[in-house]
């Protein structure tokens, strides 16, 4: 059985595309998984000092000391024990300067528990006033930056 010449080409048509579909289709999936399974790591290690805020949003998060990586558990862990380990109350400050005297410098802030159970603000940090907070939890902290002005440096430390 031999079919005319543009039903062939009509039906080689449809199986490209239905490979091309296929192929999409799973390169979507893969693309999607990848992204989905990765960690967002923070730009800046608390502590960090005089760091330029060239885009919002900016993080800083606090590094385990055990590790010079950003993948370490969220929680404090003892080895023996696998309870978290208390480590009291710990002030966090947060500074902001300008790149020059003629603006003042100010950012609009977000504090966060590293396994995002907790969040504290919006906070404003303005210029020549250190934002403080007393952070009594067992986690580790991170810091968001929702806005700030042109030329804002910012410091973030414990205390």
């Amino acid at each position: 059985m031999c079919l005319p010449k543009q039903i062939q080409e009509l039906i080689v048509t449809l199986l490209k595309i239905y490979i091309m579909k296929k192929l999409i289709l799973s390169l979507l999936v893969i693309a999607s998984i990848s992204v989905l399974t990765n960690k967002v790591y923070a730009q800046y290690a608390i502590p960090s000092y005089n760091v330029p805020i060239v885009a919002d949003p900016t993080t800083f998060e606090e590094m385990s000391p055990s590790s010079n990586n950003f993948t370490t558990p969220t929680v404090k862990n003892s080895s023996l024990s696998k309870k978290p380990i208390s480590r009291g109350e710990r002030m966090i400050t947060i500074k902001t300067k300008g790149y020059d005297d003629a603006t003042t410098a100010c950012a609009s802030i977000e504090i966060y528990s590293l396994d995002v159970s907790t969040t504290y603000g919006p906070y404003a940090v303005y210029e020549g006033t250190p934002f403080q907070k007393l952070l009594n939890d067992d986690y580790e902290w991170g810091v968001r930056i929702l806005f700030a002005t042109s030329g804002c440096e910012m410091s973030v430390w414990f205390d």
